[in-house]
């Protein structure tokens, strides 16, 4: 006999990106109340790094150009 714990049972009726959203959104409300335990992958990390902004990179020609 399987047993499920109720509380972290959810089922979903359509797949679309905003029920794929409230999917997660629900299932860390449930991490967060400490219903259901989190899976390795599904703990988010923190992004690291300082400088937001992405570094602008030239291109080969550019760079001849500016010499």
């Amino acid at each position: 006999m399987i047993t499920a714990n109720p509380v972290s049972f959810v089922v979903l009726f359509f797949i679309s990106q905003k029920g794929e959203k409230k999917m997660g959104m629900m299932q860390s409300e449930l991490i967060e109340k400490g219903l259901k335990q989190a899976f390795i992958h599904e703990i988010e990390e923190e992004n690291t790094r300082r400088s937001k902004k992405k570094k602008e990179r030239l291109s080969r020609r550019e760079i001849e150009d500016l010499m």
